[in-house]
């Protein structure tokens, strides 16, 4: 059996371990990288992203007692919501705590990045797939805004990807208890954030028993692997369970983040063929819209066909991959510009083939320094969100209306036509409203509740996204607002490239 394949020596420096070199390296590539690209970092006003706003207003609203699904709904993963809540701990009225997070994350995507590419590549050029891969993923258009499930999901993706390449390479590498063990809780954590992001782990457990069944011939290893993976995803749902058992919603649980997913929002219509047609359809135009991508995603491909090092079934596995990571997320007949992010885990992998063809040119510092600082230079060319640089917190219409809603004492609001658009941060108020944002899995029962409370004047304050975009008479819902509540100003802000009109609503008095 040929040796195991050791991470090979990247950096040979006497005045630090390499192990904190590196670490130190992947910790300043994912920071610069995400600074300048994400809108949750200090160089942004502020993140107008409605998603991630919705997640941040529920993280804090935790901090006071309240419950995700019980209290508040929203149809993402609780543990989305957990993290969030450690976030506001942070920072509360802004996204300081969530950048943390974010570089947190990147700093393990990038370092495991390293240890990919380290075990195709000799010295110090395997550190460049950190600067390599935040520069290229970050800047993707799938990136968005930042503090999406996805963003947060690369690493985790990274991990599976690199134990299943290390599984693989030259034939000879064992599949071991902790190696199950850790990839088994994270895919349960990421059952618990966003299971369509499951495809990844789904692959990765069906190709090592099938590895271990047929081609290693150790029928009961094989089934013995499975229940370690399933023991690791099995261990992450007992604090989550017992979470919402002790706030009596875990009823709430079922309700939102299973049956609304799998019944509201997903669209399960036409037959498996078509289906698939369409998830072949949807991969093809993310990698269109994320050129680099699809770029890396080409390249990687074609480079795995031609290595040696890796068995041909080892090749298929890695298409298999592919395949339930597409099937996962498009499965469901949703799409989302950002739904493409998780397929970043093989810009790494790319790289990690590619950068064996630096071994000639990539000796010491200098050519180090000089390709991180060519990222660096793409990250600030190519990030979709520096345009954003220039608005000052004071001036945008959240701080503004924040001004006048908190003259109120213990103001109640709602944020209505849009997920959330910022208006609860910004005001430093947690929702007292179950159906405080509007989502894309909810049923009639939700606009229901939202009118009735209207009409009994439950808020203070309303705040209507898009109040003046109609054609014709004024919708049944907004005539009932204006019943109950009087206009005290209109202001334009421009959110994704759209000029919206963001309405403020008094309750009127009697």
């Amino acid at each position: 059996m040929p040796t195991a394949v050791k991470e090979r020596t990247l950096l040979r420096l006497p005045a630090l371990p390499q192990t904190a070199v590196v670490w130190l390296v992947c910790l300043a590539s994912a920071a610069a990288a995400l600074a300048v690209c994400s809108l949750s970092s200090p160089l942004y006003a502020a993140n107008d992203w409605i998603d991630a706003n919705a997640y941040l207003t529920i993280g804090r609203a935790m901090l006071h007692g309240q419950v995700p699904y019980r209290d508040l709904v929203d149809h993402k993963g609780p543990l989305l919501y957990f993290l969030h809540m450690l976030a506001a701990l942070i920072q509360s009225n802004g996204f300081f705590g969530v950048f943390l997070w974010e570089v947190a994350a990147g700093t393990v995507f990038c370092r495991w990045a390293v240890k990919l590419a380290a075990l195709f590549s000799d010295g110090a050029q395997a550190l460049l797939a950190a600067p390599v891969s935040a520069a290229l993923v970050y800047t993707l258009p799938a990136f968005s805004k930042g503090d999406s499930a996805e963003e947060f999901a690369l690493p985790l993706l990274l991990i599976a990807l690199y134990d299943l390449v290390w599984v693989l390479l030259d034939e000879g590498h064992p599949v071991t208890r902790g190696m199950l063990l850790r990839n088994g809780v994270l895919a349960g954590v990421l059952f618990w954030t966003k299971y369509t992001l499951l495809g990844l782990h789904f692959a990765f457990m069906a190709c090592l028993f099938f590895e271990l069944l047929i081609f290693r011939r150790q029928i009961v290893r094989a089934f013995w692997a499975c229940g370690w993976f399933l023991l690791g995803m099995a261990a992450t749902a007992v604090p989550v369970l017992a979470y919402f058992a002790a706030n009596r919603a875990l009823g709430s649980l079922w309700e939102v983040y299973f049956y609304n997913n799998l019944f509201r929002y997903s669209d399960l219509t036409g037959g498996i063929f078509s289906r698939l047609v369409r998830v072949e359809m949807l991969l093809c135009e993310t990698l269109v819209d994320n050129v680099a991508l699809g770029a890396a995603c080409f390249v990687g491909a074609a480079l795995v066909a031609r290595c040696r090092r890796l068995p041909v079934r080892g090749r298929l596995y890695l298409a298999v991959a592919a395949g339930c990571m597409a099937v996962f997320i498009w499965g469901g007949g949703a799409y989302w510009y950002y739904y493409g992010l998780p397929f970043g885990v093989f810009v790494p992998l790319a790289a990690a083939l590619v950068l064996p063809a630096a071994q000639g040119w990539a000796k010491g510092w200098l050519p180090a320094v000089l390709a991180a600082t060519l990222c660096f230079v793409w990250v600030w060319i190519y990030t979709p969100n520096r345009d954003q640089m220039a608005k000052n917190r004071e001036n945008l219409v959240q701080t503004r209306y924040a001004a006048i809603i908190n003259e109120t004492p213990d103001a109640s609001i709602l944020d209505w036509g849009a997920v959330d658009s910022g208006f609860y941060t910004a005001a430093g108020l947690d929702p007292q409203f179950r159906y405080f944002i509007h989502t894309n899995a909810e049923g009639p029962e939700a606009d229901e509740a939202r009118l009735e409370a209207i009409r009994n004047g439950d808020f203070d304050y309303i705040v209507v996204r898009d109040f003046d975009d109609w054609d014709g008479e004024l919708p049944a819902n907004y005539q009932v607002l204006l019943e109950h509540y009087e206009i005290v100003m209109v202001e334009y802000q421009e959110c994704e490239g759209v000029d919206r009109a963001y309405t403020l609503l008094r309750r009127r008095t009697a």
